[in-house]
This record gives C-alpha cells, structure tokens and sequence, in this order.
C-alpha cells in the first residue's frame, strides 16, 4: 500500500471506530509487506482484539495473503471468537490496486459479547415458557 493509502485508511478507521464507539476494533493490514508477520498498519481500538499496530494477521486475513491469490472475496458480516472469549461481529474487506490484486485488507471486528447476553436476559424476561400468547 502507498503511504497516501495507509493515511486515507488511518483517517477512515479513525472516523469508523468514534461512530461506533469503543467496542468497534477497525484494523488495516498492509498485503504488500515484506513480513506478513507484522501486517497491521493502521489499529483503532485494539484492545477489542489484544492486537496492535505492527502485529500480525489472523487467521482469516493470513488465508488471504497466499502469493498471487488474487481470487479473494470479501467476508461480511460473520463471527468470531477472540482468545479471551470475546464475541465478535466481523467483516473483512480487501483493498485492490488498479489491476485487482488485493494490496490491503480492511476489517471490522465489532464486539458483541454484551449485547448477545443482553438478548439472553431479555428473552429470559419476556418469553412465554412456551406457553404462548393469546
């Protein structure tokens, strides 16, 4: 990625991360780096994750980054689970240059961990017990 691309991607993940508040990890990996293993060139709240800038890539994202794939598809939306058991709302976007080689990746890592136990409890509150509603 050029150093205009990592700036327009540093002030867009900075935008996306204070519209959607704390909770809200957005990340974006560099595919044309030498070490793959310190992909990660622009992190917003990264502790959604533990990862930070000039760590790895994950899993998903090191799929991704095999020599000349360039018949990758974006994945939106889908879960994940973190180390530490944190629920995660995902999506992963590639970054291509002019001929369509994915040069970068963008991805979103939403923690949903409270909101899920929230559903939980209100389900819990409000259902029936299967008695139903009449």
């Amino acid at each position: 990625m050029t150093p205009a691309q990592i700036e327009f991607y540093k002030r867009l993940a900075h935008g996306l991360a204070l519209q959607f508040g704390p909770n809200c990890e957005v990340v974006v990996h560099d595919l044309e780096t030498e070490d793959v293993d310190h992909s990660i060139v622009v992190i917003e709240n990264g502790h959604v994750s533990g990862r930070k800038l000039g760590d790895g890539p994950s899993h998903i994202v090191f799929e991704s980054m095999h020599e000349g794939a360039t018949d990758v598809h974006d994945r939106e939306p889908y879960l994940t689970k973190t180390t530490d058991g944190k629920l995660l709302k995902s999506s992963t976007i590639f970054i291509r240059n002019d001929e369509g080689k994915p040069v970068g990746i963008l991805g979103i890592n939403f923690d949903i961990t409270l909101m899920k136990a929230f559903e939980r409890s209100l389900d819990a509150f409000t259902g029936t017990g299967g008695t139903g509603y009449t």
